[in-house]
């Protein structure tokens, strides 16, 4: 069983379910299979600075979206017999927004993409 657990640290207009739902849809096509964990943290804009320059160095940047990969180097077990925390998922629900906006599309649907890539990341697939 997949579970997707949320947390709205900054009261965003997000839709739980919607975001639950998604990510676990996205997960089973993605081939994962068994009891995994993965945890989805949304944000405000100040945290999300922080978190950059804890995590990565980097002062006064502002991330859309942060993956927190549980296992070194980023590497995905497939689970078949317990429960594999996969990670953190951080969305900054301010960017989020003001992306969505300028690209004219619902934030549900950015968030949606969000998620999904960086899900991929929690498992070991990156990007070039």
């Amino acid at each position: 069983m997949i579970q997707v657990l949320i947390k709205n640290k900054d009261k965003s207009p997000i839709k739980e379910e919607r975001v639950k739902k998604t990510l676990g849809d996205f997960l089973i096509k993605e081939g994962v299979t068994g009891d995994v964990e993965v945890s989805v943290a949304f944000v405000g804009a100040r945290e999300m600075i922080a978190l950059a320059k804890k995590y990565l160095g980097q002062r006064n940047t502002l991330h859309n979206v942060l993956s927190f990969p549980n296992r070194e180097g980023g590497e995905f077990v497939f689970a078949e017999e317990k429960k594999v925390y996969l990670g953190e998922i951080v969305v900054c629900f301010t960017k989020a927004f003001e992306e969505s906006e300028s690209q004219k599309i619902k934030v549900d649907d950015w968030i949606d993409e969000l998620v999904c890539h960086s899900a991929l990341h929690l498992m070991g697939k990156h990007h070039d």
